[in-house]
């Protein structure tokens, strides 16, 4: 499974620095597989004025919304994500892209942050520090106009995201219903796979609207990015 031309186009152009790239290049490319998302400018290629400050990673066009997108992975180098964690990233993030879209010199409609986390327990941290500043008149200004996705996958993946230069060469392994349990009754993953020598427990994106009814994931974000309705995203 190779790269989408996008995605290999921000990999091959310069960035800002750091260690984010193949972050960046594994976002764009599950939102344009999963959301149709088609790339507008990378890293470098946005302007802004005053320089210095914070820039979005990327932008880019979903269900003819113009996106600026921020990503990040939720984890920590010693020691357990705690929730305190969750906060001082969210903040620092969410005060990142609100700022780089007051200095850009192009416009998009919304903004989306995609923090990748290492497992469910720190996902459901992030959701509930972003409960609470949703919640704090102090910080509301933070969350306007912001879509927060955040994508579970196995921490070692983290570990192997460089091997994303050429393809995720994923192998299945088992499907939903051949992953045996005990005890039974829990929650469990949709398939596993191994890709960078590394096996792979995986959950396809789900989402719920807030009576609880099920609704599929591609519509749900267009709606929430389109602003038909309020809802919690997670994936």
């Amino acid at each position: 499974m190779n790269l989408s031309e996008m995605a290999m186009r921000m990999k091959e152009c310069p960035n800002a620095g750091g260690d984010s790239v193949e972050s960046e290049v594994m976002s764009l490319e599950l939102f344009h597989r999963c959301f149709g998302a088609k790339l507008l400018k990378t890293e470098m290629e946005i302007e802004y004025f005053p320089r210095g400050g914070s820039i979005v990673d990327y932008t880019c066009e979903m269900f003819g919304v113009s996106l600026g997108v921020s990503v990040t992975r939720a984890m920590k180098y010693k020691g357990e994500f705690e929730k305190e964690d969750a906060e001082d990233l969210l903040r620092k993030k969410l005060r990142g892209i609100d700022c780089a879209t007051q200095n850009a010199k192009d416009t998009w409609s919304k903004k989306i942050l995609h923090i990748w986390a290492t497992s469910p327990d720190v996902a459901e941290k992030l959701t509930r520090e972003y409960k609470k500043l949703r919640e704090d008149e102090s910080s509301s200004h933070l969350t306007s106009e912001v879509v927060i996705m955040v994508t579970v996958v196995n921490d070692t993946f983290f570990c192997h995201l460089k091997a994303v230069k050429c393809s995720l060469g994923a192998k299945l392994l088992q499907t939903e219903m051949e992953i045996e349990y005990f005890p039974r009754g829990g929650s469990i993953v949709d398939y596993t796979c191994v890709t960078f020598g590394v096996s792979l427990g995986l959950s396809v994106p789900r989402a719920m609207k807030n009576k609880g009814e099920k609704e599929d994931a591609k519509d749900l974000l267009r709606k929430k990015l389109r602003g038909e309705c309020h809802v919690e995203f997670r994936s």
